[in-house]
């Protein structure tokens, strides 16, 4: 059971870092356009990324644990 809930800790983890990857990628393509027009301005920039950074917090917390922390669960084992 606990492997199964690492896995799927790690699954959603990768999901949020991958939205992260594709905001990052979205804002770069929009600040590259031709038209200086269409480019965002700073503040629609760290708004998207106050955003993406609201996706981190609300990702699972980290599977990884120090092998050498005696209360970590692996340390018990």
């Amino acid at each position: 059971m606990r492997i199964l809930k690492i896995e799927q800790q790690w699954h959603e983890s990768l999901h949020v870092e991958c939205q992260q990857m594709k905001i990052c990628i979205e804002i770069a393509q929009i600040c590259a356009a031709y038209d200086p027009s269409k480019r965002p301005t700073i503040a629609d920039i760290i708004l998207k990324l106050n955003k993406t950074e609201t996706m981190v917090q609300k990702a699972p917390p980290d599977v990884n644990e120090p092998r050498n922390d005696p209360k970590s669960s692996l340390h018990q084992l």
